[in-house]
């Protein structure tokens, strides 16, 4: 299991808040999982240093 942190992103493109620290088994359930919070905000989910997507709402 991984840790993932997911950031909500704000309007101005900067992150809004903390982190949410989700664990995961791979990318795939990571993405799925963060998917949920993608409520009129783009969000980027991270596992360390490395970006794994950055999903945005769809218009």
């Amino acid at each position: 299991m991984s840790v993932y942190r997911v950031y909500v992103i704000g309007k101005g493109g900067h992150i809004d808040g903390f982190p949410h620290y989700i664990e995961c088994t791979d990318d795939n359930e990571a993405i799925q999982r963060a998917r949920r919070m993608v409520d009129g905000h783009s969000v980027e989910i991270w596992e360390g240093a490395r970006i794994v997507k950055k999903l945005v709402p769809e218009t």
